[in-house]
């Protein structure tokens, strides 16, 4: 009897001892990740500066720029598990959206007419994930973090390509930067295909709008009429992600 109380007892142990160990983390410790995908853009702003311009263009027949609603979008992410199903992560996004147009001036003289607008907003994120409970290499998360938005560049260009005239006397580059604050709600999925290798998708939205801009050769505030200029980048976003797992 004493030796089944003991068998029994060194059993009870082992179930302990065991159980934490069958409960494997949704993900690994730390992981490195590549993003890239499409973002769509508020602009609201920026694009009131475009029509503006348009109806100028539109007045002498040029061709019009195109409003600023969407644009392409990458960066890279840190991850690190804090918990069992709580991670934390870094990430670094590069948000950009250009217009161009070619303006025909008299005696067939051309120029062309750029505005760029980019931002990095850098992300600190809280993440909940978990596995699919039928197949432990497929992996859910959903979050949100707080955004810094480091470098909000406004950039207007135009260059003549054959020779000036007198309506387009010369070319002009001006650019302007500001700085702001934002947040991020996202979800996302993922699928190991090795222990060491991810690939996934993620879809969120973030909120980055960038107000104060001054133009870098004055310091004088970039206006739309008399109001100061936002750059709204604000808007849904789709990302493609690859990770690898440490």
């Amino acid at each position: 009897m004493r030796y089944v109380v003991v068998a029994s007892l060194l059993f009870s142990m082992l179930l302990i001892f065991q159980a934490p160990a069958e409960a494997q983390p949704a993900v690994p410790l730390i992981s490195i990740g590549i993003r890239g995908g499409l973002s769509t853009y508020a602009m609201s702003d920026m694009n009131v500066a475009i029509n503006d311009v348009n109806d100028a263009l539109d007045a002498q027949r040029f061709d019009e720029l195109k409003d600023f609603g969407s644009g392409p979008t990458g960066g890279g992410e840190l991850r690190v598990r804090v918990r069992h199903n709580i991670a934390v992560s870094l990430t670094v996004d590069y948000l950009y959206e250009t217009s161009k147009v070619g303006l025909e001036v008299v005696g067939q003289q051309f120029r062309e007419l750029e505005i760029h607008a980019s931002t990095m907003p850098i992300t600190a994120r809280l993440l909940y994930v978990t596995s699919n409970p039928k197949n432990s290499k497929l992996v859910y998360s959903m979050g949100g973090g707080i955004s810094y938005l480091a470098l909000g560049r406004l950039k207007t260009q135009s260059s003549e390509i054959i020779v000036p005239s007198e309506h387009f006397p010369s070319p002009f580059l001006r650019t302007a930067d500001g700085k702001g604050m934002g947040f991020q709600a996202l979800a996302g999925v993922e699928y190991f295909v090795r222990p060491w290798f991810s690939v996934g998708g993620e879809l969120s939205y973030r909120r980055a709008k960038i107000s104060e801009i001054s133009y870098n050769d004055n310091g004088a505030p970039v206006l739309v009429g008399d109001q100061e200029i936002s750059m709204d980048f604000s808007g849904v976003c789709f990302n493609s992600c690859l990770r690898f797992h440490l």
